[in-house]
């Protein structure tokens, strides 16, 4: 079985120890990961963020330029580092150059200022109801994650045993796993969308 693109082992350490996966970062796109590990311990996060985004934007062919990488380091860390950190996690995959990043910024805050429509999009994503969905989210997450995390899971071929302990304990790290897994479906896997979800992305580019 496969690993979630974002397992709830990784967020611990990512979250507990930032500077150790810093320099995890830095040594897969040839940077100085101890210097990366050092900065991050005397308290220049955002100043490590910045030209490393740079370099695993530019790994998966993503365009950022330096003063948008220094405007989300300084202005949303904790978002573009998770966004980078799933960038990071597809690469080790050998998935990189799809053009964009797995998870971005925006999608993150939407998904956290508006559950209802990351919700809704992720039921429609599975094949079920957007109505469901976006009410599951917004009246009772956890409901949503105990209904729509297993069939994205099995999406990837993730085991999806311990669904309630999950839930339960580790809750905000495991729909972050969740919702980052049916981002890295819908961009980097597009052949794991349903027929109903490729018609609307169709649609959806057509328009723009």
């Amino acid at each position: 079985a496969r690993a979630w693109l974002m397992p709830l082992d990784l967020q611990c350490r990512a979250a507990c120890c930032p500077c150790f996966v810093v320099e995890d970062m830095a040594d897969s796109v040839d940077g100085c990961g101890a210097l990366g590990c050092l900065a991050c311990f005397v308290g220049l996060f955002p100043c490590v963020l910045a030209p490393l985004g740079r370099s695993i934007a530019e790994k998966s062919g993503i365009e950022e330029s330096l003063p948008m990488a220094c405007v989300k380091a300084s202005a949303c860390a904790p978002c573009y580092f998770y966004s980078l950190l799933a960038e990071y996690q597809k690469q080790k995959r050998h998935e990189g150059g799809h053009g964009q990043w797995v998870v971005g910024v925006p999608e993150l805050l939407r998904a956290q200022c508006l559950p209802c429509l990351a919700g809704r999009d992720m039921y429609r994503h599975t094949g079920g109801s957007a109505v469901r969905g976006a009410a599951c989210a917004l009246l009772c997450s956890s409901c949503c994650l105990w209904e729509v995390g297993p069939e994205i899971a099995s999406r990837s071929g993730i085991d999806v045993d311990g669904v309630c302990f999950h839930v339960c304990c580790f809750g905000q790290c495991y729909a972050r796993s969740v919702y980052t897994e049916y981002m890295y479906q819908r961009r980097a896997k597009p052949e794991l969308l349903p027929a109903s979800a490729l018609v609307t992305e169709s649609s959806a580019s057509d328009r723009r």
